[in-house]
C-alpha cells in the first residue's frame, strides 16, 4: 500500500509523469471500479473536453462544473436522433436569458469510454455557445448533475477523468492524497453545483466551482467592497453561454488563499453579471449570494483533483516553472 501512494504521489506531484505513476493511479481506480476516459485539451486553454457517445453517436462536450445539467445543441441532438419536442422552459447563462424555449429529453444510450452512465435528463438548447471561439470544436456542456451521479474524477492538472456509473465513491483516494500533504478542501452544495471559499486581500469570497470558466470571475460589489480599485491593470468583455456581454475590469489582490492555503496571487477579473444577484429560492426565501465563479485558471495553477463523489477538491502547489 505505501508503494502504491508513493507512486500516486509522483504523478500528482509531477516528479514523474510516466507510466510507473500513471500505471499507480490507475491501480487504485480500477481497482475501486471506475473507468478512465481521456480528456482532450488544447494548448494554452483553460478548459477540458470529453468524447463521449450519445444514441451511437460520437459527440464531444466541455467539462462544466459551472452547468447544473448536461446541455446538447440543437445540431447536436438532431445527429444523436434525440428528440427535442419536450419543454422544459427558460435558462439563464451568467448574465441572463440564455434561452427561452430549451427542451429536456431523456436518452437511450450515453456513454464514455464505451461504458454507459447512470444517466439523467439532459437539456437541448439553442443558447448561443461560445463555439466559434473554442479550438476545440464541442457539441455542449456535460454538467454537475451528470458527473455527480457517476462519480467522476476529474483531474485539471495533470488532465484525468475517471467514472463509476454504479454510484459508488473512491475509498482510498482521500487517504492518498492527504499522505502526500495534499490540501483537502471540503465542496459544499449550490443548488447544483459546489461552491468553496476564495480568500482576497483577507475577505472570502464564496466561489461556484466552475470548470467550464476559462478566468475567475468576481462581482463588482466584492471588488469594491474589499480590492482595492487602485489595481485595475485593464478591462475587458466576456460572453458566456446566454451570449450576453459582462464587462469587467481586471484586479490583482494582495493576497488569495483557497481552503487554508496561501499562494502567490493572480489578476483575476470583476464585473457586474445577473448570476451575483441575490434571488429568492423556489419557497419564496432569500437564495445564498455567490460571489464569484473560481474558473479553470486558477484550479490549474495546482496538481488537482476533484472527487465528485466524496465532493473534495485536492490541491497540491505546481513549481512555478510548470504553471
Amino acid at each position: 500500500m505505501q508503494t502504491g501512494l508513493r507512486l500516486f504521489s509522483l504523478l500528482c506531484l509531477g516528479m514523474l509523469l510516466s507510466s510507473p505513476a500513471e500505471a499507480s493511479l490507475r491501480d487504485l481506480l480500477s481497482g475501486e471500479g471506475f473507468t478512465e476516459a481521456e480528456v482532450v485539451r488544447a494548448a494554452h486553454t483553460n478548459a477540458a473536453f470529453i468524447k463521449v457517445e450519445i444514441n451511437g453517436h460520437p459527440l464531444t462536450l466541455c467539462i462544466d462544473t459551472g452547468s447544473p445539467m448536461t446541455i446538447l445543441t440543437r445540431e447536436a441532438a438532431l445527429r444523436a436522433n434525440v428528440p427535442t419536442n419536450r419543454l422544459f422552459g427558460p435558462i439563464s447563462g451568467i448574465n441572463g436569458l440564455a434561452d427561452p424555449k430549451a427542451a429536456i429529453a431523456s436518452l437511450r444510450s450515453f456513454k464514455i469510454a464505451g461504458s454507459e452512465l447512470a444517466s439523467e435528463p439532459i437539456l437541448i438548447s439553442d443558447a448561443p455557445f461560445p463555439l466559434k471561439m473554442s479550438p476545440v470544436k464541442f457539441d455542449g456542456l456535460l454538467g454537475w448533475k451528470t458527473m455527480k451521479k457517476n462519480r467522476v474524477i476529474f483531474g485539471y492538472a495533470p488532465a484525468l477523468f475517471f467514472f463509476r456509473p454504479d454510484g459508488k465513491s473512491a475509498r482510498r483516494l482521500d487517504a492518498a492524497c492527504r499522505a502526500e500533504q495534499f490540501l483537502s478542501v471540503k465542496l459544499r452544495p449550490y443548488r447544483e453545483g459546489y461552491y468553496l471559499p476564495l480568500t482576497l486581500d483577507g475577505q472570502a469570497a464564496r466561489m461556484l466551482l466552475d470548470s467550464g470558466a476559462a478566468f475567475t470571475l468576481v462581482s463588482d460589489d466584492f471588488a469594491r467592497l474589499h480590492l482595492d480599485a487602485g489595481k485595475t491593470v485593464g478591462t475587458g468583455r466576456s460572453l458566456g453561454i446566454d451570449g450576453n456581454p459582462v464587462l469587467q475590469q481586471r484586479v490583482t489582490p494582495k493576497t488569495m488563499e483557497l481552503g487554508s492555503r496561501a499562494f502567490a496571487p493572480i489578476t483575476i477579473t470583476s464585473g457586474a453579471a445577473k448570476l451575483f444577484e441575490n434571488k429568492p429560492d423556489a419557497d419564496g426565501r432569500r437564495g445564498k449570494q455567490i460571489d464569484g465563479l473560481l474558473g479553470y485558471d486558477l484550479v490549474g495553477r495546482f496538481y488537482s483533483l476533484l472527487d465528485m463523489g466524496n465532493d473534495r477538491l485536492y490541491l497540491h502547489p505546481r513549481p512555478e516553472k510548470e504553471e
